[in-house]
């Protein structure tokens, strides 16, 4: 009865303010509208429209985090991993970037995407000190209330480039 329900409730909604909450989960907003809107370019139309332009890439991993994955339980791993992946997101986001990917405890986000801006490099360190600060937070409520003895560090590194020419490699932690 409650699944009838559900589609019955969904039917009556607008489907475009869904797909959006849906989307708006995994993409930044400009993307979003695009999608909603179909203005994505087919692959034929991104090949005609490619160009160079200046990016800037900021990356994250949670330092020993082998030794930490082999402390914890796998459902408290996923967990924890949701949770800071979730937080990170947001902050990229919060400073005009993407996420690119996550591969294991790692994130790649973006900057200066789809087009160029030359606080790129700018946005991407704020959103780095704050990443850092986030982390610094995590581990003061884990303290506060006794959930382990080990505190969770990041390295962040970001590095600005065109895709012929980088200029530049800083690591932040």
């Amino acid at each position: 009865a409650e699944v009838g329900e559900l589609r019955r409730w969904m039917s009556q909604k607008d489907n475009s303010g869904m797909l959006k909450l849906a989307l708006s989960r995994c993409f930044p907003p400009f993307l979003v509208d695009d999608i909603v809107r179909g203005d994505m370019l087919s692959p034929l139309e991104r090949k005609r429209h490619s160009r160079r332009q200046d990016i800037t890439v900021l990356f994250t991993d949670i330092r020993d985090f082998t030794v930490i994955s082999q402390t914890m339980a796998p459902d408290e791993l996923l967990a924890m991993l949701s949770d800071w992946f979730r937080e990170t997101t947001k902050i990229v986001q919060a400073h005009g970037g993407m996420v690119d990917k996550f591969v294991g405890d790692a994130m790649m986000a973006l900057f200066g995407v789809p087009d160029s801006h030359d606080d790129a490099p700018l946005n991407a360190c704020r959103a780095a000190l704050q990443i850092q600060e986030a982390c610094l937070l995590r581990n003061l409520r884990r303290e506060a209330l006794g959930n382990g003895t080990q505190d969770q560090r990041m390295r962040l590194a970001h590095r600005s480039c065109n895709r012929a020419e980088g200029q530049g490699f800083v690591n932040i932690a």
